[in-house]
């Protein structure tokens, strides 16, 4: 996966790759557009509890999705609750709102629940993801570059905690 964006955490503009190399085994890469200078990057196995995935993981954030809006969750969550999600859909989207006292979560997902965008506020404090410019199962996929680009993010993290090893013994 590739995207442009802000990630929650800093207002810079950047480009994010994530590759998932098998079940498990991840590697990411995120690049400030302005100076093109790498501001994260490393790899991880998340189902093993060795890390948690990097926050800006499209395919975490659907997997919790996913779990949250299971029928055990969601009646869990909708018993407890005050208010529950209104659930309406219209123009080939899916769109869930749920009012709080202090703001609102809003969800838009596609008619094969594929995350589009997910806002939540509350207070202070926000959260927002969204998809401006995206392909599902697109037919021109191909995985020739997946390999490489996993191996690039692994040589150069790889070589970050080289020097990082290095620094630290001087």
């Amino acid at each position: 996966m590739k995207g442009d964006g802000h990630l929650f955490y800093q207002e810079k503009e950047n480009t994010i790759e994530l590759i998932m190399n098998g079940h498990d085994t991840s590697a990411f890469r995120t690049v400030e557009k302005e100076t093109g200078n790498t501001d994260r990057l490393g790899l991880y196995r998340y189902s093993n509890g060795y890390a948690s995935p990097p926050p800006d993981n499209y395919i975490y954030l659907c997997k919790g999705l996913e779990k949250g809006f299971t029928p055990k969750f969601l009646h869990i969550y909708n018993e407890n609750s005050d208010s529950k999600y209104d659930i309406r859909e219209s123009d080939g989207f899916i769109e869930l709102y749920h009012p709080k006292e202090d703001g609102y979560s809003r969800i838009v997902l596609t008619e094969k629940v594929q995350l589009i965008s997910l806002e939540s506020i509350w207070g202070e404090g926000k959260s927002i993801f969204r998809l401006d410019d995206y392909v599902f199962d697109s037919p021109d996929f191909t995985m020739e570059d997946v390999e490489q680009i996993y191996e690039s993010i692994k040589a150069e993290d790889e070589k970050q905690i080289e020097e990082i090893r290095k620094k630290n013994e001087s």
